[in-house]
């Protein structure tokens, strides 16, 4: 691993200001994801998925819309749309899993969940420059 370099205040700043944000995305996924395995584990139960999933893509597409707002110091813009790039994965994917309720198809499960990872494995690869003593997941 390189050395991580000291980051400047307006760096400190805006991964501060990007935090309460990243908080509520991460949250918002792990609920997305769960309410996939529960249905897919449990009782297929359509009305369950609805009511546990339509209310997170606008989360996503309004935590997108607050980031954007976030001016990103020099260094950080390449980081800050990717970051954005990672919302709008989560937006689809949660838009894609809500497909089920209509078709009953389980290939949209898979391709939510296919963008889901792709999002977090993003959000997991900015944790180092943004936020460096993030608790990672094995």
């Amino acid at each position: 691993h390189e050395a991580q370099a000291a980051r400047t205040p307006e760096q400190e700043a805006f991964a501060a200001a990007l935090w309460p944000n990243h908080s509520e995305v991460k949250l918002a996924a792990v609920r997305m994801i769960f309410a996939g395995i529960q249905y897919k584990t449990g009782q297929h139960d359509p009305q369950l998925l609805e009511a546990t999933v339509a209310p997170i893509p606008k989360t996503f597409k309004n935590a997108g819309m607050r980031a954007r707002q976030l001016q990103p110091p020099a260094g950080l813009a390449d980081e800050h749309q990717s970051y954005l790039a990672a919302l709008a994965l989560y937006e689809q994917a949660a838009a894609e899993m809500l497909q089920v309720v209509v078709d009953g198809r389980d290939e949209h499960l898979i391709e939510a969940q296919r963008k889901s990872e792709a999002a977090s494995l993003e959000l997991l690869k900015l944790s180092d420059p943004l936020w460096p003593g993030e608790y990672k997941p094995n």
